[in-house]
């Protein structure tokens, strides 16, 4: 009876392993280029990712709600915990809740992104694009400058 015992612990134990949902936890590491799902347990608590930036990096942060009526929350801090930006709803799609952030890193190290708002299930993605190479010009310098539009545009 006792192996019994044991082993339907054991397996309602690897049953409900595998039936759970996979979620970030707290202090999760994102990489640039990535997406995580997470999740916000009760409206006002926070889940926190970190990421290695370096100085001039451009990052955009965005989280997405899944769970009907989310309404995320995200807060971008520096490495010493300084609060570098924050966002409730993108100014952009005023009818969406989704929450983005989009700034240029002026120190390195792990920064922390902090997603907050009502409970429910919730995609956070980062991504980055690097400093650009800032050259000088020269008086009477011949240069050529090539700018990306497409003939269209200058219609």
């Amino acid at each position: 009876m006792r192996r019994f015992t044991i082993l339907l612990f054991v397996l309602l134990a690897l049953l409900f392993a595998m039936l759970s949902p996979l979620y970030a936890q707290e202090g999760t590491t994102i990489s640039y280029g990535s997406s995580t799902v997470g999740n916000i347990p009760a409206d006002g608590s926070t889940t926190t990712f970190t990421f290695n930036g370096n100085t001039g990096d451009l990052i955009t942060a965005r989280v997405v709600g899944l769970t009907p009526e989310m309404d995320p929350n995200l807060r971008l801090a520096g490495p010493s915990g300084e609060l570098l930006a924050t966002n409730d709803n993108n100014l952009l799609l005023p009818a969406a809740t989704d929450a983005e952030i989009v700034f240029r890193l002026v120190t390195p190290g792990t920064h922390s992104l902090m997603v907050s708002g009502t409970a429910g299930d919730f995609m956070l993605t980062l991504s980055v694009r690097p400093p650009m190479s800032v050259g000088s010009l020269t008086s009477y310098m011949v240069t050529d400058v090539s700018l990306p539009l497409e003939p269209a545009a200058l219609v």
